[in-house]
């Protein structure tokens, strides 16, 4: 009788003593994790979450998350976001309008221009005046 008794304890310690599944935790936005909204069952470890090494702080301060849980509340760092070399635009990728003109899709350029043309005289962006003659337009200090 007595080892049944131990194979029961034995049961439930080790019934309270598993970590909590992954519906039973609640997700709150880290820096540089991040994990999918539905894990399947049979997911792997490696593609549950991903850690972002190179996420940098940025400045200020951080947002309390509070949870109703005692202990220390969890903070939410602003991360810095740093422009890859991909998204930047360089001079060299506009081409000028007599390239652009003769490239295959000129059309749509030309259709581009055009509209952003109307747009900024829908908007009055500007206003033409006469120059005066007695003065430079362009002047400096």
């Amino acid at each position: 009788m007595d080892t049944d008794l131990k194979g029961t304890i034995q049961s439930e310690t080790l019934k309270e003593t598993r970590p909590p599944s992954n519906d039973q935790i609640t997700d709150y936005p880290y820096i540089g994790v991040e994990s999918s909204p539905k894990e399947s069952k049979d997911s792997d470890i490696k593609t549950d979450c991903t850690i972002n090494v190179d996420a940098r702080r940025a400045r200020g301060r951080p947002t309390k998350i509070f949870t109703g849980k005692p202990g220390r509340q969890r903070k939410q760092y602003n991360i810095k976001e740093e422009i890859e070399e991909a998204q930047i635009s360089l001079e060299d990728d506009i081409p000028s309008l007599k390239e652009a003109l003769n490239m295959p899709n000129s059309e749509e350029w030309l259709e581009a221009m055009r509209t952003e043309y109307n747009v900024l005289l829908k908007n009055q962006a500007w206003r033409l005046l006469k120059r005066p003659k007695d003065k430079n337009l362009i002047g400096s200090k």
